[in-house]
């Protein structure tokens, strides 16, 4: 077993993440408590989360940019940003499909009082939706997929 400083002070802020992230994450790949510690770790908060949408518009048209010397057209740099909702509407999504591999139910609501939402938890950033996720009171079994052809209307 390797130890190092911050593995220490993991351990000793908090026993049970110190054994989720250094013992069952990297435990044996077929135990599926190891597969789920794994996935889990890969969560992020809010304000992370927030935080790389910011980066990822900075970092991707800003700064390219700046490099090259070319002047910051503030229209385009919010029609650029613009993306960043498409961005947040597909992690929504993405993590609705991880959060039921964890068994757990999630449902996406995207009609808010956006104003709202940004004083609840304080930001200066537009929402694009709420996602909850929890533990269902009861599963229920997958529902029956729709055939192919009953999909496809050829014109």
């Amino acid at each position: 077993m390797n130890w190092s400083v911050s593995t220490t002070k993991l351990f000793q802020s908090c026993p049970r993440k110190y054994y989720y992230q250094q013992i069952l994450a990297k435990g044996d790949p077929e135990d599926p408590r190891t597969r789920e510690s794994a996935e889990l770790k890969q969560l992020n908060n809010l304000y992370a989360w927030r935080g790389s949408l910011v980066d990822g518009v900075i970092s991707r048209f800003v700064v390219p940019k700046i490099n090259k010397r070319e002047p910051l057209d503030e229209d385009h740099i919010i029609a650029f940003a613009k993306f960043s909702l498409q961005d947040a509407t597909l992690a929504a999504a993405y993590s609705q499909l991880a959060a039921s591999a964890l068994g757990l139910s999630s449902i996406w609501i995207g009609m808010i009082d956006e104003d709202k939402v940004m004083q609840i938890i304080g930001t200066k950033l537009r929402p694009s939706s709420i996602l909850c996720i929890g533990y269902p009171q009861k599963k229920r079994p997958p529902k029956s997929r729709r055939k192919l052809k009953d999909l496809i209307h050829e014109l």
